[in-house]
C-alpha cells in the first residue's frame, strides 16, 4: 500500500519535472555528473546518504543521494531519471 498510495503520487511531480528537462526522455542524463545533494532543510530533519546502483541501457552505474524526510531518495531520482526500486531506502533504481 505504501507504493501505491504514498510513492506513486509523491513521485508523479518529479517525473513530470523530468519529462519537461529531457524534452520526453529524448536528451540522455549523464549519470557520471550525478553529485549528492544537500538537503535544504538544516538540521530540522536527520539526513541520510545512500549508496545506488544504478541499471542503465549499456551498464550499471553507482551514485550516492543524500536524503531526509523534506527530499525523500525516490522523489530525487526519478528527477535524475531513475525509478527506485524501493519506496523508502532504495539500493538499487533503473534507467526511466
Amino acid at each position: 500500500q505504501q507504493w501505491s498510495q504514498e510513492v506513486i503520487p509523491a513521485l508523479f511531480g518529479p517525473y513530470l519535472l523530468n519529462l519537461k528537462s529531457t524534452q520526453f526522455l529524448h536528451h540522455f542524463t549523464n549519470i557520471q555528473s550525478y553529485q549528492p545533494s544537500a538537503t535544504n532543510c538544516g538540521d530540522s530533519c536527520p539526513q541520510h546518504t545512500l549508496k545506488i546502483s544504478c541499471v542503465l541501457f549499456d551498464c550499471i552505474e553507482e551514485i550516492k543521494i543524500t536524503f531526509c524526510s523534506c527530499a525523500p531518495a525516490p522523489g530525487q531520482l526519478i528527477s535524475y531519471g531513475l525509478f527506485p526500486c524501493s519506496p523508502v531506502f532504495p539500493s538499487l533504481a533503473v534507467d526511466l
